[in-house]
């Protein structure tokens, strides 16, 4: 018999791998870390499950991840300039930087070009996009 849950909306339970190290990283993007049930910071772009939302408690390890292709809009951490209504890609370090090929999360709603670091809101979506 499987035992094995399922999630059937946007969010999902996850543990930090590392204590604090999601602190101040709201809308960072994650992967999975080694042990069953937890994240940790993206360190490999192609790794993203999704983003780090919220802990359950400030002194809690267990965190709210938003996954990626949920539906709706959410929000992301820019690492570079993104335009209106541009595609982005999964960067190392957890933010997202402009890109039209490869593993594309999803198209910026935002009325400008994003900078380094700011929060902005994009139409969420996974598409892999070849050359």
């Amino acid at each position: 018999m499987n035992t094995t849950g399922i999630t059937e909306g946007p969010y999902k339970t996850f543990q930090e791998e590392t204590a604090n190290q999601l602190d101040s990283k709201q809308h960072y993007l994650v992967e999975l870390g080694t042990a069953k049930d937890s994240v940790k910071i993206l360190a490999t772009a192609a790794n993203a499950i999704g983003t780090f939302q919220e802990k359950l408690s400030p002194d809690s390890a267990s965190c709210n991840i938003r996954l990626l292709g949920s539906p709706g809009s959410t929000r992301y951490v820019a690492g570079d300039a993104i335009a209106k209504g541009g595609t982005f890609v999964a960067a190392a370090g957890g933010k997202v930087v402009a890109g039209t090929t490869g593993r594309i999360l999803g198209r910026s709603l935002y009325q400008g070009n994003t900078a380094d670091g700011q929060v902005f809101e994009a139409l969420a979506y996974v598409e892999n996009v070849s050359a």
